[in-house]
């Protein structure tokens, strides 16, 4: 089983839980959690409480924490630089921000996010935190489980892009105690901006909403859509909302690690962080996200390959079971048919023998034979042909029981031991002498001897 991760998605009056485990198809969620902070209560005790649960509720030792915050609670720039390294780029916009935020550079710890390359070089967002800041978010964990990453939720949410085709739109979560908008240019945040008071505060947040969209479009930032996430509202009108902003308003799809959850789609945001965190393109703590984004890969590029190799594997041992299956039903194939060859074989030779048999007992006369073949003989008595039948069918296995000469026929009835004996003795009289029709009429299986009954035509009758 994978490492325990434990995000936390800072409010201003609530703390968001999501317990899961990284794969390489998203986060598998464990366990959710919503805890609002009541405004009677002091709040960093209490949001010290509700991440020591979490934590203790998950009972696991391999625990990492994770952990975004509000936004406007960061100093936002954006630069553009002649190169897109982004090892060297985090190495200077220190000296971009210096002067450009109220703080000393002591005083703030900083990163970046690329946004896009352009001119031949790389467009950037950077991000400073007062250390006040970090300081008192870090204090609410347990020494032993501090926060190793930590970003700006704002971040997180340019992670909740949909399947949208177009180029610019934009992200927003419109909560109860905060308000968050974000425009996403080719799948990564180009600008963003938190306004601390929830969107149920009315007219107010609107006007911030409406002034905030007008300054990004004085900047040559346009969207003409947007999918927005909402935990505090209880009435909206999308069409009011939407042409007061002059933009077209759609809600965000819950993703699918959430949807089974009865609070799933409060607490989509921290999709988005789970998402940033396993991309590992920023991280405000200072580490290395260059070095952690190679390790990210190896790790990715470690986890392809034993897929591979066990697919591999799976698709060896699949061809092997094939290949035996089908020599076990081909040696069962095999068997069978010896085993239907061997039963039928005594039978088969029976009548060989029965064969041979009659053919001999017919060449034992070959007078008779000759003179059943000859053409010259053209008449025959009744009696003699009584007589060949009588001896013809001694010689055959078969036993004469009554003969009567009819006009151009004769009519008998036998008796054999076997039925197969009748067809072969009435092909030889069909045969050599000139018979019309040789007709068995009845046969009497019933009985042992076989009795049967048969009805010779002869033209050649005297």
């Amino acid at each position: 089983m994978g490492k325990r991760i434990i995000a936390f998605e800072f409010g201003i009056r609530y703390i968001k839980v999501m317990e899961f485990i990284p794969t390489l198809r998203g986060a598998k969620v464990i366990r959710l959690k919503y805890s609002p902070i009541s405004k009677k209560k002091d709040w960093k005790k209490e949001s010290s409480n509700i991440i020591k649960k979490a934590i203790l509720k998950c009972k696991k030792s391999n625990i990492e924490t994770i952990s975004s915050i509000p936004g406007h609670l960061f100093f936002i720039r954006t630069y553009f630089f002649p190169f897109s390294n982004m090892r060297k780029i985090r190495n200077v916009v220190r000296f971009e921000l210096e002067g450009d935020i109220p703080l000393p550079m002591q005083d703030v710890v900083v990163d970046c996010l690329f946004m896009s390359n352009k001119d031949k070089g790389a467009e950037v967002i950077a991000f400073a935190l007062p250390k006040s800041t970090l300081i008192t978010y870090m204090e609410l964990f347990p020494n032993d489980y501090k926060p190793n990453f930590l970003t700006p939720d704002l971040v997180s949410l340019s992670f909740l892009t949909p399947n949208e085709k177009s180029d610019v739109y934009g992200v927003f979560d419109l909560g109860i105690d905060k308000v968050a908008l974000t425009v996403v240019s080719q799948g990564r945040l180009k600008i963003g901006r938190v306004i601390p008071t929830g969107f149920n505060k009315g007219p107010k947040v609107i006007n911030e909403m409406e002034a905030t969209l007008r300054d990004w479009r004085k900047k040559g930032i346009e969207i003409s859509k947007a999918y927005f996430l909402y935990d505090g509202i209880k009435e909206l009108d999308l069409e009011d909302l939407g042409s007061k902003l002059k933009i077209e308003l759609n809600p965000l799809q819950t993703p699918e690690p959430l949807k089974k959850s009865k609070i799933g789609q409060f607490l989509v945001p921290l999709i988005g962080l789970a998402s940033s965190f396993m991309e590992i393109d920023f991280n405000i703590l200072g580490t290395d996200t260059d070095e952690k984004g190679k390790d990210n890969r190896k790790r990715k590029f470690v986890a392809l390959t034993v897929c591979l190799s066990l697919l591999i594997i799976l698709a060896i041992g699949d061809v092997s079971l094939r290949y035996f299956l089908l020599s076990r039903k081909y040696h069962a194939y095999k068997n069978e048919g010896l085993e239907i060859f061997h039963n039928f074989l005594p039978d088969v030779k029976k009548v060989v023998n029965e064969r041979m048999q009659l053919e001999n007992a017919f060449k034992e006369n070959k007078k008779k034979v000759a003179l059943l073949k000859t053409d010259k003989i053209v008449l025959f008595k009744p009696s003699r042909i009584i007589d060949l039948l009588q001896r013809g069918a001694k010689q055959g296995g078969i036993s004469l029981v009554a003969a009567s000469v009819e006009e151009n026929g004769i009519i008998f009835e036998a008796e054999t031991p076997n039925s197969k004996l009748i067809e072969p003795f009435m092909r030889k009289f069909k045969e050599h002498l000139e018979v019309i029709e040789a007709v068995v009429q009845k046969v009497d299986s019933g009985v042992n001897p076989v009795r049967f009954k048969a009805r010779l035509k002869i033209t050649n009758l005297n």
